[in-house]
């Protein structure tokens, strides 16, 4: 059974990757460092990069500041298929809207089955 409502027609674009918190200014400062961690994370963990990257990739920019938690992403472009992908730290939702460290409990407590509104009364937030 899909449980998922549809795919995307332009397919998922976002890499997320277990970046060092204190290093990721910068990780999107400085090209060199960039390439250097992607390329080491690519050698140790291969499954989370898209077919293709192994033929090579260009760095393309960075996003614009999110509106929630005013982080920017790295942009990449594939060599193979020219399609571009945001490189995004492990430590934030997706979308942007919490930092993970914000949101573990409540994540913890939804693998149980607990109510979105049970959830909002208990840590004082909006059941969306």
């Amino acid at each position: 059974m899909n449980t998922v409502p549809g795919s995307p027609k332009r397919g998922y674009r976002t890499i997320r990757l277990p970046l060092v918190k204190d290093a990721y200014e910068r990780f999107l400062s400085d090209n060199a460092y960039c390439r250097m961690q992607l390329d080491e994370l690519y050698r140790q963990h291969p499954e989370l990069f898209p077919a293709g990257w192994e033929e090579g990739y260009l760095l393309c920019g960075k996003t614009p500041s999110s509106s929630k938690q005013g982080i920017r992403c790295q942009r990449v472009r594939l060599v193979a298929g020219a399609v571009v992908y945001t490189v995004a730290p492990t430590c934030v939702t997706p979308y942007m809207t919490w930092r993970t460290e914000e949101v573990e409990k409540a994540l913890f407590l939804r693998r149980f089955h607990v109510p979105c509104w049970a959830l909002a009364h208990v840590f004082g937030r909006d059941a969306m």
